[in-house]
C-alpha cells in the first residue's frame, strides 16, 4: 500500500492572467484559500490511486490565457513576453501563496469574481499592445534615422565635392546650406525621439513641438514655391528635401500623440491598483467621471532627460523661426531684385542703344547652372559701330557689378563707350549656384559661349576687364576667346595666381604666405573652416540680413547683389568651393592659359594704399605687368582696394586711353 499526496494544480491550467494585488480591500474575503484534503489509499492490482482535487476551478477564459504564457514560469513566478517595466506601471509579476503541500497562485479561490479577471486580461491585452506599438515605433525611428543619415551623406558630397544631381538633372539650383541644415536637424529630433522613447519621458510639450516644427519646414516649403525664381531653381532633390523633414518632423509628432493613448488606459489602471478602486477626485471625493488620467510621476533622472529633450526641440524652433523669417526676406528680396534687373529685358532700342538681360544657360545641355548677364549696347550688330570692341567686367570676390561696375556703366551713359556686358559669376547675385567641383575655367566657358552663341557677337573684338579675383577670370576668359577676338586686357588690383595656393584650412604665417591679417580680410581670402560654419549658421538665421532691414534700412538689392550679399547662403557656399579648388584646379588653369597672353595690349591699376601695407601685395602687381610683352601702362592710384571708389576718374581715363590704342 502506497500513500497518495495532494496534487498541486499546474500553474499553466489554473494561474490566471493578472493576480490581484495584496492588500486590497476586501482581500482575505475574497481571497480565501480552498482547503484541500488527501486521504490515502492502497493500491491495489496495479490501480493508480486517484488524486485530490482542487475544491474549485479555474474559469475557461483564464485557462486560455494562461496557456499562451506557460512557457514563462520561473520560480512560482509569471511574467509576460515583452511586458514593459516602468516606474508608474506595476510590473506585471505573479507571485503565488502556499500553504501546507498545496501551492495555489492568487485568483484561485472560492467565489472568483470573473469581471476582476475581464478587467486584468484588458490590462494584459493594453500592456501588450503598448509594447507591440513601441517596437513599431522604435522600427520606424531607425529607419529614419538611416534615410536621414543617408541623405546627409548624399547632400555633403554632392553639394561640397561632387555634383550626383547632374547625372540626373534634379539638382537644386539656389543651393547654399538649406538642403544640410534641414536634414541635419531632423536627424536630431529622430534621434531624440528614438533616444526618449519610453513611457516615462513622455511629454506633451515634446509631441506639440514636434508638429510647430513640421509646420514651419511646411511653410518654408510653400515661401520658396511662391515665387517663380526659386520654383525653377528648386529642383526635385530641393523639393524632395523640404518634404522629407517634413515628414521627419511629423512622425516623430505623430508617435507622441499615439503614446498618449496607451499612457492614459495603463495610469488609470495603476491608479485603481494603488486606490483599491476607481480613482477620485481629491477635492470633491465623488469619482472622477472625466476621461483625464492623473499625472505621471516622474523621478529626478526622468525630469532632467524630458527638460533637455524639449530644451534641445525649443532651440531647433527658435532656428527655424529664423531660418522662417530669413526664407520670407529673401523671397521679398529677390522677386524684388529679378523684377528691376528685367524691367529692360525686352530689347528696346534708342538709335543704336539696346539692352538685354537675363538668365542663360552656362552650357549647350542645359544641365549645369544659368548666369545673370545684362549687356548694353547692340552687339548684333553689322554696321560701323560693330568696328568698337565690346567691354565685358568681372567683378571681385565679395561684391558684383552693381558695385565694383558702376564706374563702367557711367562710361556707357556718357557715351564714351559703346557697348560692354557685365553678369555675375555663380553663387553670386541672381545667378545660380555653382556645381560641385568649380573652377576658373568652368565659368569662363559658361561666360564665352553665352556671349558668341546666346548674344551672337560675332563680328567685333573683345576687351576684358577684371578687379580683384575677376582678374584671374578675365585671364583665363581672354586665353579662351584667343588674341584673335581678346585683343586687350585690363587688371584693377587684381589677385596674382600665387594667392590660390596659399591655404586657410588654419590659420598660417603671414611672412610665409606673403598675406597679413589686413590683406586678407581686404581682398575677401577667408579661412576655409571658418567659411563653411559661417555659411551653416549665418546665411540660415540671418541675423546680419535680418540687421539690415531692421536698422541699417537697406533695400533688396543691397542684400541680393549688395554690401550684404556676403551673408547669403548661396554667395557662402560658392566661396566655400572656390576655395577647395583653387590651389588645384584654378591656379593650374590660369598658369596654363598665360600662356596665351603674350601678345595682349595689358593695362595694369594698382591700389597704393595695398602696396604700401603689403610689401608682397606689390610685387605681385609688378609681375601682373611682365605677363605680356606689350603692357601698355601701370597706374598706381591714391586710394584703397576698391579702387573705383577714390580713383574713379583715373580709372576710366586707364580704360578709354586701352581702347583707344
Amino acid at each position: 500500500m502506497s500513500e497518495t499526496t495532494n496534487k498541486v494544480p499546474n500553474v499553466s491550467e489554473t494561474e490566471p492572467l493578472i493576480s490581484p494585488q495584496k492588500n486590497t480591500p476586501d482581500y482575505d474575503a475574497k481571497h480565501s484559500l480552498p482547503s484541500s484534503t488527501s486521504s490515502p489509499s492502497h493500491h491495489q492490482n496495479g490501480d493508480k490511486a486517484p488524486s485530490a482535487k482542487v475544491a474549485n476551478s479555474v474559469p475557461s477564459h483564464d485557462n486560455i490565457a494562461a496557456d499562451s504564457i506557460e512557457n514563462h514560469v520561473t520560480n512560482g513566478k509569471k511574467t509576460i513576453p515583452g511586458s514593459y517595466a516602468s516606474p508608474t506601471v506595476n510590473h506585471r509579476q505573479y507571485d503565488s501563496v502556499e500553504t501546507n503541500d498545496t501551492t495555489f497562485p492568487h485568483g484561485i479561490h472560492n467565489g472568483e469574481d470573473v469581471e476582476n479577471d475581464e478587467d486584468n486580461n484588458s490590462h494584459f491585452c493594453k500592456t501588450l499592445n503598448y509594447t507591440k506599438f513601441n517596437h513599431n515605433s522604435k522600427y520606424l525611428l531607425n529607419l529614419l534615422l538611416f534615410i536621414n543619415t543617408i541623405w546627409l551623406f548624399f547632400i555633403f558630397v554632392s553639394d561640397y565635392f561632387f555634383d550626383i544631381n547632374l547625372l540626373f538633372r534634379y539638382s537644386n539650383r539656389i543651393t547654399g546650406f538649406t538642403d544640410l541644415n534641414l536634414i541635419f536637424i531632423s536627424i536630431i529630433s529622430n534621434f531624440l525621439s528614438l533616444w526618449f522613447n519610453h513611457l516615462e519621458y513622455y511629454s506633451p510639450i515634446d509631441q506639440y513641438l514636434n508638429f510647430i516644427n513640421s509646420g514651419i519646414i511646411l511653410l518654408n516649403f510653400f515661401l520658396f514655391l511662391i515665387i517663380g525664381y526659386n520654383r525653377e531653381r528648386l529642383g526635385l532633390i530641393g523639393k524632395a528635401t523640404f518634404i522629407w523633414a517634413f515628414i521627419s518632423f511629423f512622425l516623430s509628432g505623430i508617435i507622441d500623440y499615439k503614446m498618449e493613448f496607451y499612457i492614459k488606459p495603463l495610469l488609470s489602471y495603476n491608479e485603481e491598483l494603488s486606490t483599491g478602486g476607481t480613482f477620485t477626485n481629491t477635492s470633491t471625493g465623488l469619482p472622477n467621471t472625466t476621461n483625464k488620467v492623473p499625472g505621471m510621476r516622474h523621478t529626478l533622472s526622468e525630469w532632467i532627460s524630458i527638460g533637455f529633450r524639449n530644451t534641445i526641440k525649443f532651440i531647433i524652433l527658435l532656428y527655424l523661426t529664423l531660418f522662417t523669417l530669413n526664407s520670407f526676406l529673401y523671397t521679398i528680396d529677390i522677386q524684388r531684385t529679378v523684377n528691376k534687373q528685367h524691367k529692360g529685358s525686352i530689347d528696346t532700342s534708342t538709335a543704336s542703344r539696346v539692352f538685354q538681360d537675363g538668365f542663360y544657360w552656362a552650357d549647350t545641355d542645359n544641365s549645369t547652372f544659368k548666369l545673370h548677364v545684362s549687356c548694353y549696347g547692340d552687339l548684333a550688330a553689322q554696321d560701323d559701330n560693330s568696328a568698337e570692341p565690346l567691354v565685358i567686367f568681372e567683378h571681385g570676390s565679395q561684391d558684383t557689378s552693381y558695385i565694383s561696375g558702376a564706374w563702367i556703366k557711367e562710361l556707357y551713359n556718357f557715351s564714351k563707350l559703346g557697348k560692354y556686358c557685365v553678369y555675375d559669376r555663380p553663387g553670386f547675385g541672381t545667378s545660380d549656384s555653382c556645381t560641385a567641383p568649380t573652377s576658373i575655367s568652368m565659368v569662363a566657358d559658361g561666360i564665352k559661349k553665352i556671349i558668341l552663341q546666346d548674344f551672337q557677337y560675332n563680328n567685333g573684338e573683345i576687351v576684358v576687364v577684371g578687379y580683384d579675383i575677376g582678374g584671374l577670370y578675365a585671364q583665363v576668359l581672354c586665353s579662351k576667346f584667343g588674341s584673335s577676338k581678346c585683343t586687350k586686357l585690363m587688371l584693377v588690383d587684381s589677385w596674382h595666381e600665387d594667392i590660390l595656393t596659399i591655404q586657410t584650412w588654419l590659420p598660417h604665417n603671414s611672412e610665409n604666405s606673403g598675406l597679413d591679417k589686413y590683406t586678407r580680410c581686404i581682398i575677401g581670402k577667408w579661412n576655409v573652416l571658418k567659411l563653411w560654419l559661417y555659411g551653416c549658421f549665418e546665411s540660415s538665421l540671418g541675423f546680419s540680413l535680418l540687421r539690415s532691414l531692421v536698422f541699417h534700412r537697406r533695400g533688396s538689392i543691397d542684400r541680393i547683389s549688395g554690401d550684404y550679399m556676403v551673408y547669403q547662403g548661396k554667395y557662402l557656399r560658392s566661396r566655400f568651393l572656390e576655395s577647395l579648388t583653387s590651389g588645384i584646379l584654378s591656379y593650374k588653369e590660369v598658369v596654363q592659359n598665360k600662356e596665351n597672353l603674350k601678345n595682349i595690349e595689358v593695362s595694369v591699376v594698382s591700389s597704393k594704399e595695398m602696396i604700401s601695407k603689403n610689401v608682397q601685395w606689390g610685387d605681385w602687381q609688378r609681375d601682373l605687368t611682365q605677363i605680356s610683352k606689350q603692357t601698355k601702362e601701370w597706374e598706381i592710384i591714391e586710394a584703397g582696394h576698391q579702387v573705383f571708389n577714390g580713383g574713379k576718374k583715373k580709372l576710366q581715363d586707364v580704360l578709354i586711353r586701352l581702347i583707344e590704342e
